[in-house]
């Protein structure tokens, strides 16, 4: 497990890459799936927000 953790943090010191970016490989022919999936998980993520948001106008911070 240390050796895989490892790995990462290795390659991202030798891509410039941050410890809060990452990367991943998908076939070419799925890439209008993974295009989907984002959109919608990032459309959910914006309603949460809002909702989250508008309790903290309600109720105040934590």
């Amino acid at each position: 497990m240390t050796a895989h953790f490892s790995t990462r943090a290795l390659g991202r010191v030798r891509t410039g890459m941050r410890a809060d970016e990452m990367a991943f490989a998908f076939p070419g022919s799925r890439l209008a799936d993974v295009v989907a999936a984002v959109e919608r998980t990032a459309a959910t993520d914006n309603v949460v927000a809002k909702y989250a948001a508008e309790d903290v106008r309600r109720f105040g911070p934590g």
